[in-house]
């Protein structure tokens, strides 16, 4: 990471369009995340575009990972790392992030659904309390609906034995 900082610091924005080919894996676009998310190499970079490019790459290898993928280092450090990231472009860029994270809402999976969550929760330190308020309408607006009532069992289950009196 510290070798992506320096070279985005010495280059700036033509080093964020050599990253897109980090961000077809797991682990490598996390670390290329983390590079781009650093105050002071944010501070350097000029074009909002390409950035939020190589998040939205990133973030949807997170949301299409298959489900073995789930238990690897990468995808884990990956949707660990993005809401925190995302709070950091919003210090930079409050209006594109919100608007960023405005369009992912409508996301189905829960891990990708915690990952929004986690980054609205995150940038309730740079958004008033008015604008985390409307983001968070927006993911509830897109929730999936509740179970059936009837269907939902309270506690642990017993797994095994059969029906116990």
């Amino acid at each position: 990471m510290h070798a992506v900082r320096v070279a985005l610091h010495g280059r700036g924005d033509r080093v964020v369009d050599d990253l897109a080919s980090w961000t077809d894996g797991y682990l490598q676009a996390h670390a290329a995340l983390e590079a781009l998310a650093d105050r002071t190499t944010l501070s350097a970079l000029h074009g909002v575009g390409p950035v939020f490019d190589r998040f939205a790459e990133a973030f949807a290898l997170a949301d299409a990972a298959p489900r073995a993928a789930d238990r690897s280092h990468g995808v884990r450090s990956l949707r660990r790392g993005l809401p925190n990231q995302l709070a950091t472009l919003g210090g930079r860029w409050t209006e594109q992030t919100m608007d960023w994270i405005t369009q992912r809402t409508a996301a189905q999976r829960p891990e990708t659904r915690e990952v929004v969550q986690g980054a609205i929760d995150a940038l309730k330190k740079v958004l008033s309390e008015a604008e985390a308020a409307r983001l968070a309408q927006a993911l509830a607006a897109t929730a999936p609906p509740p179970r059936d009532p009837s269907r939902i069992v309270q506690g642990t289950r017993r797994r095994g034995g059969g029906r116990r009196r």
